[in-house]
C-alpha cells in the first residue's frame, strides 16, 4: 500500500523507516475505505509520520499518544498568519495528525478517554453531542464546532450554576450571535448562527424552553461577493488597460469593455451582452455611442479616441 501511495524513493524511505511504520499501511486502508482521495491519504500519512517522529524525539511512542500529549504537539506547531484570520490558523497538517489520532482510537492501540460530565453545563453539552451523532449525524468536525458555540452560551449566561432555561431570552440568543459573529471575517460568520439556531431546537426538542424560540436566532447578512472592492483607484484601471494594449480583436474587444465599466459606471452584464453581439470594430464606428440594453442612449465619454479605426 505505501508503494502505491509515493513514488519518489526518499519519501518511500522516510515512511518505511518511521516509528509508526506498523499503523501508517492499516490508515491508508481505513481512509480508503472512506473515500477519502489519494492526495488527501498521502497527506495525512505523512503528518502521521510527523507526529510519530515527534513522539520518538521525546522519548514516546505512538502508543503513548493521549490527549494531553497531542495539545502539548499542537501549541509547539503554532499557528499561522493568514487573511481574515485574527489568530491565525493552525498547520494544514493538523488535520491528518487529528484523523490519525481518531484512528489510533478506533483501533484499540490507545484508549478512548472517557469524559465525565463535572457540571449541569457540560451534562447538557455531552446529551446535545450525542443528539447530533446519532440523530443529526453529523461528522465529529462539525460537532466539535457546534458544542462550542453551545458551551460558550451556557457559560456566559450561567456560569457554573444550576442552569434556568426561564431566564434564557430572545435578546440573549441575538446578542449571543452578534457578538461571536463580528469575530469572524464575512465568510464564516453564519457558523455561530446554525450552531446556536440547532442548539435551540434541540432545547425545545427537549422541553426547557418555549417552541419557537429559535426564530430568534438572527440571520446574518452574507452578500454573496461582498468581499471584492466596492470601486478600483484610477492605477488599478490603468493597470488592467495594460493587459489589452496589443490590436487583435480580442484585446480591442476587452479594452472596449473595460472602458464601458470604468467611464460609464455599467455592470458587468451589458458590455457582456454588447460584446456577444457587436465585433469589437464594429463598436468603434458607432462614432462614441451605443444603444445600450434597455432602450437607453448613452455617451461613451469619449472612448471614441482610444482606439484607431
Amino acid at each position: 500500500m505505501l508503494e502505491a501511495l509515493v513514488h519518489r524513493k526518499r519519501d518511500f524511505v522516510r515512511l518505511d523507516t518511521s516509528p509508526a511504520r506498523e499503523f501508517l499501511e492499516p490508515f491508508a486502508n481505513a481512509l480508503a475505505e472512506e473515500q477519502y482521495s489519494h492526495i488527501t491519504i498521502v497527506r495525512c500519512v505523512f503528518a502521521a509520520d510527523r507526529v510519530s517522529r515527534w513522539l520518538q524525539q521525546r522519548g514516546l511512542t505512538v502508543k503513548q499518544l493521549d490527549d494531553s500529549i497531542f495539545a502539548v504537539y499542537l501549541r509547539e506547531l503554532g499557528r499561522r498568519r493568514r487573511v481574515g484570520w485574527p489568530n491565525g490558523c493552525l498547520p494544514a497538517t493538523v488535520a491528518g495528525a487529528c484523523r490519525f489520532l481518531a484512528f489510533l482510537r478506533q483501533s484499540g492501540v490507545t484508549p478512548t478517554p472517557i469524559l465525565v460530565p463535572r457540571t449541569d453545563a457540560e451534562r447538557w453539552v455531552a446529551s446535545y453531542d450525542q443528539h447530533l451523532e446519532r440523530y443529526a449525524g453529523l461528522a465529529a468536525g462539525t460537532r466539535r464546532y457546534y458544542c462550542r458555540y453551545a458551551r460558550l452560551l451556557l457559560a456566559q449566561h450561567f456560569g457554573e450554576q444550576v442552569l434556568d432555561w426561564t431566564v434564557l431570552t430572545a435578546d440573549h440568543l441575538t446578542d449571543f450571535v452578534q457578538r461571536e459573529a463580528a469575530r469572524l471575517k464575512a465568510s464564516a460568520s453564519r457558523l455561530p448562527v446554525t450552531a446556536v439556531r440547532a442548539f435551540i431546537r434541540f432545547l425545545v426538542a427537549r422541553g426547557v424552553v418555549r417552541s419557537g424560540l429559535e426564530g430568534a436566532v438572527p440571520t446574518i447578512r452574507q452578500w454573496q461577493h461582498a468581499s471584492l472592492p466596492k470601486a478600483l483607484t484610477p492605477e488599478e484601471v490603468q493597470r488592467g488597460l495594460s493587459l489589452c494594449e496589443s490590436e487583435t480583436d480580442v484585446a480591442v474587444r476587452d479594452r472596449a469593455v473595460l472602458l464601458l465599466l470604468a467611464r460609464l459606471g455599467q455592470t458587468i452584464s451589458n458590455p457582456e451582452r454588447l460584446s456577444q453581439q457587436l465585433c469589437p470594430r464594429d463598436v468603434l464606428r458607432l462614432a462614441g455611442r451605443l444603444d445600450l440594453p434597455g432602450g437607453r442612449w448613452r455617451g461613451l465619454c469619449g472612448c471614441g479616441h482610444d482606439f484607431a479605426a
